[in-house]
């Protein structure tokens, strides 16, 4: 009994930590994401698509579902990586506006 617990509790904590502990630095080369485990760097040449949908994320509490956030996920591709951000990342709109700028795409 204790064990679904003790992962519903890693899972409904990993997440908002997961987000919160996110940089995004843009610079002249390109855009640079820092998440806990990873470092991710495209540069602005090879950005090739820009992606915004809504994502529906549950909130767990005893391993079951108590709520569904909607959220909007900003996705930057290029040929071999991808940066995501969401709605709860600090300047969202205006770093989603200056990579389109930068890159010369729309948000699709």
């Amino acid at each position: 009994m204790a064990f679904p617990l003790f992962v519903g509790a890693i899972v409904c904590g990993w997440s908002p930590m997961r987000w919160s502990g996110m940089h995004v630095k843009a610079d002249a080369q390109g855009l640079t994401a820092r998440l806990y485990f990873r470092t991710v760097t495209l540069r602005w040449e090879d950005v090739a698509v820009l992606v915004v949908r809504q994502r529906r994320s549950p909130i767990l509490v005893l391993s079951a579902p108590l709520l569904v956030l909607l959220e909007t996920v900003y996705s930057i591709y290029s040929r071999d990586s991808v940066i995501y951000f969401t709605s709860r990342l600090p300047g969202k709109a205006r770093l989603a506006a200056l990579i389109a700028e930068a890159t010369g795409l729309r948000w699709q």
